[in-house]
């Protein structure tokens, strides 16, 4: 048999005994208990109808004297009587809940109660309302009930019936149940320790033999010396016994096998004497340092390592006290004169032994090196950006920032003050997260107290970054002084021009108009119907630098004035204004446009059309064409200009319709321009509430698109 089951056999005879001792304990107490509680409802019932009894008779008595002298004193005590009567049936109430029938006839004692009190308090009532003359009939019916309920003993002895439980009592006492409690418990008590004492020694005796040799084994076992016979059975401590056994066995197994995996591990395992001279040696230093263990048998450590790190390579080993370890970095030369760094761990065994391994961790120094390199270079990166970098803790607190910043912020470091504090947020943000969480991935405007320099505007660009499991603020401040400064400048140089330039141009403006009104002599046809072409492109180019100069100045609020017009009328105006350029390359303008009327601005929208004719031709090729076409639908006309140049490249379709912004130069597109006519014609479309873009053809050139809305249906008819 198992051990586990003689366990619970010598276990379970007690816990058997005790069980049965504690149901039988348990039974009496709760007959014991039983008993009391019945005999103390019993008193209970009968005080809380003595006190009912008593009050009921008290507060009728107090309810005559007073209709009889109409003296408020004799009512002193009635409102506390009254109480203890609604105490006492409470207290009936709960103490009979569970036994319906005595409950019944607290109910019915409750209902008589409250009928003589409420005759009381009518009484009362009616005398002090002046109505004493109708207090004698219900001064009689609360003597009735009083003569019926009380005087009658009806009402004690109601409430002497709630005692019945206790009245047919068991025929024992609570002394009986005393008597036999104390009996068992000590009978009891005494054969459970006597059993607790026998049953265990007869267990004991039966297993210390055999755990005897167990123990014996044991210490064969850490002598390595030959076991005794097996045990006999099937228990634990005979499979204990086979265990030593097969242990035994396995031991002398692992022992030549660990031989085998020290000389084949990939450290170079090794043990040096007092003298520090190589005892015993793994084959794996031959692949490390080049020697084979017959050449590095008897020899000393020190001849392994540079001379100048001989002295510290010796004070290392006389600091290890005796079963103490000490790990340490030592640079090897191998057998062909190469250094290596290997990281060695000396423990001393004692007994002038030092037990090494060594591992070539010279890759790893490297790569070491190569990161520290790295890590020094990110960090000279990040010191030296122009613009400042900051990590923000949860707590509002700066950890980080680099020079770029600290400058900005007029500070040495980072103790030198609370430096956030000066750094002006948004009116309704006072907390930097809840601003980085509002405004997390855009830039802003925003300013710095930067000590003696004033306050000095700043683009702030906030995001979050997580750093070891920490959650921080990336703040990205770029010094705008230098660019707003710039601006200025751009924004003078500007205005000087619209002085320096209009002026000429109004002027010849003026001159080509007096031209055309033969103030300067006559003229032939031929030239006549060329300067009026010269007239109305001095007037478009004036109209465009002051466009260029509202753009660039920041006023984008064009003149619109709209009007049902032609759709035809304005592209053959247009293409009338470009014929003089189209000429010289003989281009053809050929046009499909289907008439219809637009709400437009004539004279703004022919800007956009002179433009993209004048853009086509530039960059058709010579005898090449211009194809404009229109369509109509949902409410919009929508028209195209398609020529068949060297089209756009993908990467500038999104860019060219930004001031300054021109294609990619390439041999087609070496034409010279300032980028600009494409975002004036933007403006203007999209002032009309309709859009521009580009799309570069499946074959060759690239296709203008151009919608407008249409007039209102009255203005086509």
């Amino acid at each position: 048999m198992k051990l586990l089951p003689k366990v619970f056999i010598v276990a379970g005879i007690p816990v058997v005994f005790g069980i049965a001792m504690m149901i039988i304990l348990a039974y009496l107490l709760s007959a014991q208990e039983a008993e009391l509680i019945r005999e103390k409802n019993a008193r209970d019932a009968v005080s809380d109808g003595m006190t009912l009894t008593t009050a009921v008779t008290s507060g009728a008595l107090a309810v005559f004297e007073y209709s009889a002298t109409q003296n408020e004193n004799s009512l002193r005590n009635y409102p506390e009587l009254k109480q203890k009567v609604d105490n006492a049936i409470a207290r009936l109430k709960v103490s009979m809940a569970s036994r319906p029938k005595q409950l019944s006839a607290v109910l019915q004692i409750e209902k008589q109660c409250m009928k003589s009190l409420s005759l009381s308090d009518e009484v009362v009532d009616l005398i002090r309302k002046g109505g004493l003359h109708f207090a004698p009939m219900r001064l009689r019916e609360i003597r009735e009930i009083v003569n019926e309920q009380v005087l009658t003993n009806k009402l004690d002895m109601e409430i002497a019936g709630l005692d019945e439980p206790y009245v047919r009592q068991s025929e024992f006492t609570v002394s009986q149940y005393r008597q036999l409690i104390g009996y068992v418990l000590y009978g009891g008590s005494a054969f459970a320790v006597l059993l607790s004492v026998v049953v265990p020694f007869l267990l004991s005796k039966q297993v210390t033999g055999r755990l005897s040799v167990i123990i014996e084994n044991s210490k064969r076992l850490a002598r390595r010396a030959p076991l005794l016979r097996p045990l006999n059975g099937s228990d634990e401590i005979a499979e204990l016994d086979h265990q030593f056994h097969e242990m035994s066995e396995l031991l002398q197994e692992i022992s030549s096998q660990e031989r085998a995996i020290l000389e084949n591990a990939g450290a170079v395992i090794f043990t040096i004497d007092q003298d520090t001279k190589i005892v015993e040696i793994a084959k794996e230093c031959e692949k490390v340092l080049g020697f084979t263990d017959e050449d590095l048998f008897g020899r000393r450590l020190f001849s392994l390592v540079k001379s100048e790190a001989v002295n510290d390579l010796r004070s290392r080993l006389q600091s290890i006290e005796p079963g103490s370890s000490l790990i340490f970095e030592e640079e090897f030369i191998k057998r062909d004169g190469q250094i290596i760094v290997m990281l060695i761990s000396v423990h001393n065994g004692g007994e002038h032994r030092y037990y090494c391994v060594a591992y070539d961790i010279t890759e790893r120094k490297e790569l070491e090196r190569q990161l520290h390199k790295s890590e020094a270079k990110v960090r000279s990166l990040v010191e030296n950006l122009p613009a400042g970098l900051m990590l923000i803790s949860r707590d509002g607190k700066i950890r980080f920032a680099n020079q770029s910043a600290l400058r900005l912020f007029g500070a040495n470091t980072l103790i030198d003050k609370a430096l956030l504090q000066r750094l002006k947020l948004k009116k309704e943000f006072y907390d930097i997260f809840e601003l980085a969480s509002e405004e997390c991935g855009k830039s802003f405007l925003s300013s710095i107290e930067s000590g003696e320099s004033g306050e000095v505007p700043i683009e702030l660009s906030l995001d979050f970054a997580e750093i070891d499991g920490e959650k921080y603020v990336l703040a990205i401040v770029a010094d705008l002084t230098e660019r707003l400064t710039i601006d200025r400048i751009k924004q003078e140089l500007l205005r000087t021009m619209s002085d320096d330039v209009a002026q000429p141009m109004t002027e010849i403006a003026l001159v080509l108009s007096r031209l055309r009104a033969g103030d300067l002599g006559n003229l032939t046809e031929k030239a006549y119907s060329r300067l009026d072409v010269s007239v109305n492109e001095s007037e478009r180019l004036l109209r465009l630098f002051d466009d260029f100069l509202k753009i660039r100045m920041g006023d984008e609020l064009f003149a619109i004035v709209k009007a049902p017009t032609s759709v035809v009328q304005i592209v053959n105006k247009a293409m009338g204004a470009v014929a003089i350029k189209a000429s010289p390359k003989q281009i053809s303008l050929i046009s499909s446009v289907t008439d219809c009327l637009v709400d437009v601005d004539p004279e703004r929208i022919v800007q956009v059309m002179v433009n993209l004719f004048t853009n086509a031709i530039k960059f058709s090729p010579a005898q090449g064409k211009i194809d404009i076409s229109s369509d109509i639908a949902d409410g919009v006309v929508r028209l195209s200009v398609r020529d068949y140049g060297s089209g756009i490249p993908a990467e500038s379709l999104g860019t060219i319709f930004e001031a300054f912004k021109q294609a990619a130069v390439t041999d087609a597109t070496r034409k010279g321009g300032t980028g600009l006519g494409l975002a004036i014609c933007k403006s203007i479309v999209d002032k009309h509430g309709g859009k521009i873009w580009a799309e570069n053809n499946d074959g060759v050139g690239a296709t203008f698109f151009v919608t407008l809305p249409l007039a209102p249906a009255s203005s086509q008819q």
